[in-house]
This record gives structure tokens, sequence and C-alpha cells, in this order.
């Protein structure tokens, strides 16, 4: 089992069911995001912070073992080649620099629309606003 603290950026449906299941577990848990949630489960605690600000996250992160990435934005392509790589580029930084393993529930929009099965080898897509903002930051994991 690894030990240290787990921050929980976001606090969506992903987020809370992450938290909740690290606490049962008696992880040491945080929540970080932009505003605190109402509720939390006993013993999880909550940092304000911006993954859209650099200095924010990094404070945020601090002495974090694992970073758990459970949060988005409005569901708005303009708004997501905008922030969603800025965001990354911020998150990647600060567990660089907390030495943080970063764990990434991510989806399939990346791909764009598939009419075969999808693969390791399947190509990132740059259809669409959101599938592109996906696929430039898988690229930025993969150099």
């Amino acid at each position: 089992m690894t030990s240290g603290r787990i921050v929980v950026l976001g606090y969506g449906p992903v987020g809370k069911a992450t938290v909740e299941q690290l606490a049962l577990q008696g992880r040491q848990v945080t929540v970080a995001q932009r505003q605190p949630p109402r509720t939390l489960p006993p013993g999880v605690s909550f940092v304000r912070c911006d993954v859209l600000d650099a200095a924010s996250l990094r404070t945020a992160l601090t002495g974090a073992a694992q970073v758990v990435a459970a949060f988005g934005f409005a569901y708005d392509g303009a708004v997501w080649r905008k922030s969603w790589p800025r965001a990354m580029r911020n998150l990647l930084n600060a567990c660089e620099a907390a030495r943080a393993r970063l764990v990434f529930f991510d989806n399939l929009y990346m791909y764009g629309p598939q009419t075969a099965p999808l693969t390791e080898e399947t190509p990132l897509s740059n259809y669409g606003r959101k599938p592109a903002a996906r696929s430039a930051v898988t690229r930025l994991w993969l150099g």
C-alpha cells in the first residue's frame, strides 16, 4: 500500500466517489479545488486551489505523494481549447515539483469519432475542439 497524502483535484462525481473510497480505506485525503464542497467524509481535508493558477496548484500539491486529477471545465469547446492545455501543463509541473504520482481519469475524446475498435495504435484526433484539446494534452505526456 502506498502511503502519504493523496490530493484529489475536483469533487464532481468522479472526484467524490474516489474520495469516498480512499477515506474508507483510511487514507489521508485532501480535496483541492476553487470552492470548498458542502460536505466531506470524516477525516478528509480541503485546500483551495485553481488548476489554472500554477502557483496555487503547486502550493496545494506540496507534500502530496499522489494526485488524482478528476476536474473538468464547462462543456464548451472554446473553454477546453484554452483552459485544458494550460491546466494540464500546470498539473504536470506541480506534480513534478512535489515528486507526486499522477493518477488521471480520462475519457476517449482524444480519439474523435471512430468506426473501428480502439487500440493502443489508434491515432489521436484533432477533429472538433474538445478532441483537439484532449489530444494536445495527451501529446504532452507522450512527448
